[in-house]
């Protein structure tokens, strides 16, 4: 009886010893940086969050690259709709916050104090390479402060999506150590990247999730509202773009208008910001979707 009880309780002890190393293993505790601050980091920042990252697209005063990031616009998830943050160096904004936190807001969806933060508007970013990440970091960090005071609060109808929870556990657990770069010469991993973590164009186009099954990719099918409006995202794939040139891919990206001169609202892609980026990874882009079944 006595050896029973003794396997027993070392059984608990290894239980409890493996629930606190998942715990511990949950929250990766990033070692403080330097404040990433050179014109490199601000310029490629630059780069990013007026271009394929497109930060203003949510977060501008207005959507449109040269806005100031103070927030304001009326956003929404599955929780309601929301005002989007201030995150330019404000009091009202990111005042106070180190790298090491905003990284963590990329990362973890989390604040300060570990606070969590709606996951949704930020899914993909927590991938992002560290010197990506680090750039936008320092640029928004080196903006004006612009003080507008925004008040959270969530309206319209809450459907829990079990689905999410699950992400919020898989992002947490998950994003730890060093991101690396992808080199541009890897052309579909890069294209890949671009789509996946920077521009996010799966965020939009691909297809909803449900409990049992992952999103597929680039597949579209989700819907999605800007102000009055809802719009359903379309797939992205091969078959969508078969008689469509790579140039014409660009083209679309730049200019929300297909090759037979339909258009798209620029406040359901931002088309604006696009313009901005680097032809290059504009093309990185058309090549990999067009490898898309």
């Amino acid at each position: 009886m006595v050896w029973l009880l003794q396997i027993g309780r070392g059984a608990i002890l290894f239980l409890i010893s493996q629930i606190l190393f998942l715990i511990g293993c949950s929250k990766p505790v990033s070692d403080p940086l330097s404040e990433p601050n050179s014109p490199e980091y601000v310029e490629r920042g630059k780069d990013l969050v007026q271009g394929l990252a497109a930060c203003g697209f949510c977060h501008g005063a207005k959507n449109d690259p040269n806005a100031p990031l103070s927030g304001g616009q009326l956003v929404y998830d599955d929780q309601g709709a929301m005002l989007s943050a201030n995150i330019t160096p404000a009091r009202s904004g990111i005042w106070g916050y180190s790298a090491s936190e905003l990284m963590r807001v990329f990362r973890l969806a989390e604040g300060k104090d570990e606070r969590k933060l709606r996951w949704y508007f930020h899914s993909g970013y927590e991938w992002l390479s560290d010197r990506d990440l680090l750039s936008i970091i320092s640029y928004i960090k080196a903006q004006p402060a612009v003080e507008n005071q925004i008040k959270q609060q969530t309206s319209g109808n809450f459907k829990f999506n079990p689905k999410n929870a699950l992400k919020i556990f898989s992002r947490s657990s998950v994003v730890g150590g060093v991101v690396p770069s992808i080199r541009s010469t890897h052309a579909l991993e890069y294209g890949r990247y671009l789509v996946t973590h920077v521009a996010r164009c799966s965020f939009c186009h691909n297809s909803p999730s449900s409990f049992f099954s992952d999103e597929g990719f680039l597949k579209g099918g989700k819907s999605f509202r800007r102000g009055d409006l809802i719009k359903t995202a379309p797939a992205l794939t091969a078959e969508k773009f078969k008689l469509w040139s790579e140039e014409q891919i660009v083209d679309y990206l730049v200019t929300g208008l297909t090759p037979d001169l339909r258009g798209i609202s620029p406040d359901f892609c931002p088309t604006r910001f696009y313009r901005n980026a680097e032809v290059s990874d504009l093309f990185a882009i058309a090549r990999f979707v067009k490898t898309q079944r």
